[in-house]
């Protein structure tokens, strides 16, 4: 450092009065002084620079983008692509330019040669985040699942173990039915397409009615879906596990764990009437359990794992 307090090895610009402005690093000097001599080059070339945008249409969805662009330059001969961006599976990609001249150069290049049906054309930006299109994919794929996107209670902390083994119990049976038809038929669908795989594999070996199968046909054919009676739609599990631990409020209590592990977030709900999927004799267990351990807890110093 130097009397004047300026660091050896930076340069500083004045003003016109000698006023000493901020400090610069030698290399960014350099630097921005090379970007003013190529934007004056290109300037005294009539070429306008900045960012331009082409749009390839008609692209396999299933291409990634590095092959695209080797494409582009191999084949066509495509030159001075800056950047390229690729939206996943979808038909189109994006090419950044620095220059005008490049851009117009690109378009003309690619259109004349239709080259696999590939069509280009100036455009903005392309988006720059997907996030948004592939949550409205999904939510709508959930529709056709039976799941609405209202419902969707992926990202809530569960506050009973109702929430967690029967979230569709507060929506009417029919609706209930209707969500499980189209929940089954997927997963019959999806059977159907890896029994079809595997049936085209070396090491298969099908049982007779499976070889017997038309090319397209189904392996089982779902003629309806009855209602289940009443007194059949609630208690109706033959096992469950209670959990001992800390409750929402930190109290010691018997019942299933809820929450997110992941997050760190969980805590133990208590068995009450509102789990309608344990058989009602193992609530009676349950509770009478809960209530012999609990009771002189404190008074016993009874020990609980807080998982």
């Amino acid at each position: 450092m130097d009397s004047a307090g300026i660091k050896s090895g930076s340069v500083c610009d004045c003003d016109e009065s000698g006023n000493v402005g901020t400090g610069l690093s030698l290399d960014s000097a350099i630097t921005g002084k090379k970007r003013e001599l190529e934007v004056d080059e290109n300037h005294e070339n009539g070429s306008e620079t900045g960012a331009f945008y082409a749009r390839i249409d008609n692209v396999p969805p299933r291409v990634p983008g590095y092959q695209v662009k080797i494409s582009l330059e191999s084949k066509l001969g495509v030159q001075n692509i800056g950047s390229l961006v690729k939206p996943a599976m979808a038909p189109v990609v994006y090419l950044r330019f620095g220059q005008r001249d490049h851009l117009v150069e690109a378009l003309r290049m690619i259109n004349d040669s239709n080259w696999k049906k590939w069509t280009a054309s100036e455009c903005d930006a392309p988006p720059k985040d997907n996030t948004m299109h592939d949550k409205q994919r999904r939510n709508s794929s959930r529709d056709e699942e039976g799941s609405d996107a209202e419902d969707d209670t992926s990202d809530q902390i569960p506050e009973c173990a109702a929430d967690v083994v029967a979230p569709w119990r507060k929506l009417e049976y029919e609706t209930q039915i209707s969500r499980k038809m189209l929940v089954l038929v997927k997963t019959m669908k999806k059977t159907t397409q890896t029994l079809k795989k595997e049936k085209g594999g070396p090491k298969f070996q099908p049982v007779e009615w499976v070889a017997q199968l038309p090319r397209r046909a189904a392996c089982v054919r779902i003629e309806s879906i009855e209602s289940c009676p009443l007194e059949l739609r609630s208690h109706y599990r033959n096992k469950n596990e209670f959990s001992f631990g800390l409750g929402a409020d930190g109290e010691p209590c018997l019942g299933f764990f809820v929450g997110r592990f992941s997050r760190g977030q969980t805590h133990v709900a208590p068995v009450d009437s509102d789990c309608i999927t344990a058989s009602e004799t193992s609530l009676w267990i349950a509770e009478r359990v809960s209530r012999l351990v609990f009771k002189d807890a404190r008074t016993w110093n009874t020990p609980v794992w807080n998982k």
